[in-house]
């Protein structure tokens, strides 16, 4: 009755356990309503034991109510198990048992001799044979038993990290005491009655345990401690039992001041024997039964000696890794780098033990977990990640994102006030959580982590510096070289400036004169004056044309080219291009081709600015190519592989100097041309007569006017072998609309040639 009246005290203490927490878990509400059905049948049997259930037992039988609560609390623990184990399945669990409860007790009640109204309530009168329903209750319940065990060893063999590992085999342990308490309440037997309401209610006392609280006792310390322990105490006794029977055979050997000398002596050795012995056996149950053999300050020392000429954060991550696969015996390290970035986060995984994400995430700015580890500065758990209801509000990416890690602890790693990195570390390869003693020295690497990592991201900065100010002094060097060419492309500019528009003027200064002097001599004759009225001409013509060329580059420079689009063909613009170096090309013995020009389809552009452009480009090829020299015109229909619309491309080729690659960008710059001014000529179409330098960047202002580029490919410059030059034109079939010009709006590898 005592034993009775206990259990009826604990269930109330394990009901108002459960029934505490504001809002309760899955397992907690399970746990309340078994400690609510054992409170329900200890209470029973303290009424049982005073005789108040006489009429109670008349009418339900003491054995079916034993066969009731064992079903119901098995259904009950079933349910707690599968949540407790975060696995599905607890209320199917529970339902299933319920309704094998009801079918059981209703075959009873339908043939009451199958025997469990026939059973008294402390078992004084046993069915000879088992009865159908009690085998068939028998059987379910220990069904159900074995396999929430086999259930519950799955999967313990299946998690990965140590503290979760430790919470199920502390249920393991918990629950078996639960069933046998039951078996042992059920048997009948009176000692073995209340040794069976001991074992049950420690077993629940030790499921409410584990249910209400995150972070239980660790089983496998225990243990080892209980046997360190034991060794302590069997080594120490050994030492006095040794010293009593060597002190009581001296005592009866010896008499007078000889017995105590050397009872003295003897105590003294033994003594220092002890002390040696204790230290050997104090290293040998830390390396084999607490497996805790590691030195903090060691460990600190020689990790600081290894770090101290680390630069590199990659060589550091190894050998912070390193240091705690030997001290802590880790099976996994990375170093994690934080980044600050104006939208968040950026956290970059660096290996050290184990593989790793190699790509950086993202976090978001307000991560708690983040914030948690910069504001306590200690160590925090992969299970703490998976259990705090504060940390589980991170987004469930980032925290899946920490479960791809496979780590147990991340440790923080500070720069002052800021975190700059966090150690995150493995499993031990026992199996064991990360006691005091092993987050000591995880936390004292992190604390000598921070300074090289310190030292290693200010090398880093500095590199990148020198790197950004090696690259800036290139771009300078580079900026400079084109300034001083564009500076002495101005200086020739002015000289070929004065010759292109003196030469016109002198023109028309001296044949007008000639012309006054024709006059006023009174002897005109037709030819003559038709002559000088041509050559007159022909000098207004080029005044007007440079002047043309100078006004067109200077509307490109402010965007205020007009383009009149109309639907046009490149065959006509060609052909327009083409006819006023026809004269000069015959004089020169040159050749000029065309392919693909007239299947090419039309296109919407200004025909009298695309005409100019082209004659540009082909005159600048006639310039360059010595006398009998070839002149290529090939034209194809480019199809888009993006949303881009289609385009053709045209390609100027010649058989001249070439262009040496240095200058490949500079010759569409204004007033730049390659060579000498001394090679100046006014001729449009003399060999190696650059002129003014306007030609190619007002064709270049022209095709990107219409939305497509231009470029030139050469192999480089040579009076001898003669390697030529191939300038490339992109236009598209419909211009896109543009902010206006010098806009490059296409790239030719967005393109494919069209086939037939």
């Amino acid at each position: 009755m005592i034993i009775a009246i206990l259990a009826a005290i604990g269930y109330v203490a394990l009901v108002i356990t459960t029934l505490r927490r504001d809002r309760l878990s899955a397992t907690e509400r399970w746990m309340a309503g078994y400690a609510a059905l054992s409170l329900a049948f200890a209470g029973v049997s303290v009424a049982g034991y005073l005789g108040l259930t006489a009429n109670l037992n008349a009418a339900i039988s003491p054995a079916r109510m034993l066969v009731v609560f064992d079903l119901l609390s098995a259904g009950l623990i079933g349910a707690a198990t599968f949540d407790y184990l975060d696995q599905q399945g607890g209320w199917i669990w529970a339902t299933a048992f319920a309704a094998l409860t009801i079918g059981i007790t209703a075959l009873d009640l339908y043939d009451p001799g199958l025997g469990l109204g026939q059973t008294s309530w402390r078992g004084a009168v046993v069915q000879p044979q088992p009865s159908l329903a009690a085998v068939t209750a028998a059987g379910v319940w220990l069904l159900g038993g074995l396999i929430l065990i086999g259930f519950t060893i799955s999967a313990l063999s299946q998690a990965r990290l140590p503290l979760h590992a430790n919470r199920i085999l502390f249920w393991l342990i918990v629950f078996p005491l639960i069933m046998i308490g039951e078996a042992a309440v059920a048997w009948g037997d009176p000692l073995a009655a209340t040794v069976g309401q001991g074992l049950r209610l420690a077993g629940a006392a030790g499921a409410v345990y584990a249910s209400t609280n995150d972070r239980i006792v660790d089983v496998r310390s225990l243990a080892r401690s209980g046997v360190g322990n034991t060794v302590r105490v069997i080594v120490t006794a050994g030492f006095m039992l040794l010293g009593i029977g060597l002190a009581q055979f001296f005592y009866n050997i010896l008499d007078g001041i000889e017995r105590v000398i050397v009872i003295g002596v003897l105590a003294l050795m033994l003594a220092f024997a002890y002390q040696l012995l204790r230290g050997g056996t104090e290293q040998l149950i830390n390396q084999t039964v607490l497996l805790a053999d590691y030195d903090l300050g060691r460990v600190a020392r020689d990790y600081s000696q290894r770090v101290a000429n680390l630069l590199e954060v990659e060589p550091l991550a190894k050998a912070a890794a390193s240091a705690l696969r030997q001290s802590v015996n880790a099976r996994r390290a990375a170093l994690l780098l934080l980044t600050p970035q104006p939208d968040g986060l950026e956290v970059q995984a660096l290996r050290g033990i184990g593989d790793v994400p190699s790509e950086p995430v993202k976090f978001s700015p307000q991560n708690p977990v983040v914030a948690v580890l910069a504001d306590s500065r200690h160590p925090l758990f992969q299970f703490d990640i998976d259990k705090n209801p504060l940390l589980r509000t991170a987004p469930e990416a980032e925290r899946a994102w920490l479960r791809s890690l496979e780590m147990d602890v991340f440790v923080p790693v500070m720069d002052g006030k800021h975190l700059s990195g966090i150690l995150a570390v493995g499993p031990r390869a026992s199996g064991d959580p990360y006691r005091q003693g092993e987050l000591d020295v995880v936390t004292t690497l992190a604390e000598q982590t921070a300074v090289a990592l310190q030292n290693a991201r200010l090398f880093a900065d500095l590199r990148t510096l020198n790197e950004q100010m090696f690259t800036l002094n290139e771009s300078l060097q580079t900026s400079n070289d084109k300034l001083e060419a564009m500076d002495a492309a101005k200086t020739d500019f002015i000289t070929i400036a004065s010759h292109e528009l003196r030469t016109p003027l002198t023109q028309l200064r001296g044949y007008a004169d000639l012309l006054g002097t024709i006059s006023k001599s009174g002897v005109v004759k037709a030819e003559t004056a038709a002559q000088v009225t041509d050559n007159l001409l022909k000098a207004c013509d080029r005044l007007d044309q440079v002047i043309g060329q100078m006004l067109d580059v200077s509307r490109i420079d402010v965007e205020a080219m007009q383009l009149r689009f109309v639907e046009t063909t490149m065959d006509a613009i060609l052909r327009q291009a083409v006819d006023p170096y026809a004269q000069a090309m015959r004089e020169r013995r040159q050749t000029l081709t065309a392919q693909g020009i007239r299947t090419l389809p039309a296109i919407l552009g200004d025909y009298q600015r695309l005409s100019q452009a082209f004659g540009c480009v082909i005159g600048n090829a006639i310039k360059f190519t010595p006398d009998g020299g070839r002149i290529e015109i090939s034209g194809r229909y480019l199809f888009s592989s993006d949303e881009s619309p289609d385009a053709i491309e045209i390609i100027v080729a010649d058989t001249g100097v070439g262009i040496d690659p240095k200058y490949h960008e500079l010759i569409f710059e204004k007033f730049f041309r390659v060579g000498s001014t001394a090679l100046h000529s006014s001729g449009a179409t003399k060999f190696m007569g650059a002129g003014p330098g306007l030609g190619l960047p007002l064709a270049r202002g022209v095709f990107e006017g219409h939305g497509g580029r231009i470029w030139v490919e050469s192999p480089g410059f040579s009076m001898e072998k003669l390697p030529g030059s191939q300038f490339h034109v992109l236009l598209p079939l419909r211009p896109p609309p543009l902010k206006g010009p010098g806009v490059i709006a296409m790239d030719r590898r967005t393109f494919k040639e069209r086939e037939g």
